[in-house]
């Protein structure tokens, strides 16, 4: 019988100690002062955040070794793991606001946005990869989630020039299209791989062609085509997946490669655009261009 699917943990913001400019306090510049008839810096203030909140599951990209066929029988395939890819997903906000006169201890502040790591040690099937104390800031795991615990924040005297915004975006470096006699079409990514509870692995199967495979037989005949794509950034690693192949550079590096692909527009919406010259692929041109990836702070 297999292994019960072990649940995701739950994010929890943590909030660092021993540094007064990480720390909404009424000194830190972040929260307006209170108990006190004194203004030292009235408004108006511009006041500029933004969050990213990333959650990934690391796909198998497999292959079979081409069997001897004969008259007599076909015999069992077997597969190999060529590497393995994040598809991942990201909720990104960026807000631009005009506060009327409330009272700070400076005249101006700004902070970095921070990141904590979320990983789990088991896959959603079940199967675990190392022990929970294996998976830090270096080792992503199967699967997890990356939030962001402290915001970028900066706030300075409102300018004439200045305007304000909300702006929040879910975003993919995953896709899926479908070929068939009637042409080419774009899936929604979220119906059919995030929020479907099926063997994600098996997205990264052979194909196409091959009927034993999911993606050859999910659709109603198995004359259609399916392309699943996982794009940059995608943090490969070659071969079959061990913790000890990953690095907090590559985990950071990861994170920073979203950000950016984010701030160009360069990722996938749920649906996503069809190239109108490239054969049946997604066109990444989706983002949010005031979200920065150089306020991103890894120290």
């Amino acid at each position: 019988m297999p292994a019960s699917p072990t649940p995701m943990p739950t994010p929890a913001p943590g909030v660092p100690t021993g540094n007064p400019g990480y720390i909404n306090s009424s000194t830190s510049g972040v929260l307006p002062q209170t108990g006190t008839s004194a203004c030292d810096f009235s408004g108006p203030w511009f006041i500029e955040t933004q969050t990213m909140s990333i959650h990934y599951i690391r796909i198998p990209s497999m292959n079979d070794q081409e069997p001897t066929i004969t008259l007599s029988g076909v015999p069992s395939v077997d597969y190999n793991i060529q590497n393995t890819s994040l598809a991942a997903k990201a909720t990104c906000t960026v807000t631009k606001q005009k506060v009327e006169y409330e009272c700070y201890d400076t005249s101006s502040w700004q902070q970095s946005q921070k990141f904590a790591f979320v990983a789990a040690s088991a896959d959603h099937n079940g199967s675990s990869y190392g022990l929970a104390a294996d998976f830090t800031a270096s080792s992503l795991g199967p699967q997890g989630s990356i939030v962001t615990y402290q915001p970028y924040y900066h706030r300075r005297p409102w300018l004439s020039s200045d305007t304000t915004m909300a702006s929040s975006v879910e975003v993919y470096n995953t896709s899926l299209t479908t070929e068939d006699c009637n042409g080419c079409s774009s899936n929604n990514i979220v119906d059919i791989f995030w929020d479907t509870p099926v063997n994600k692995f098996k997205f990264g199967g052979p194909r196409p062609g091959n009927n034993a495979s999911f993606l050859a037989t999910w659709h109603y005949h198995a004359q259609n085509i399916f392309n699943f794509r996982i794009e940059q950034p995608k943090y490969y690693i070659q071969g079959q997946y061990n913790y000890n192949k990953e690095s907090f550079y590559q985990t950071t590096d990861f994170v920073d490669q979203f950000g950016q692909q984010v701030e160009t527009e360069s990722m996938y919406p749920a649906v996503p655009d069809l190239h109108t010259t490239w054969n049946c692929q997604a066109v990444e041109n989706y983002g949010l261009p005031e979200y920065k990836w150089t306020r991103h702070d890894w120290s």
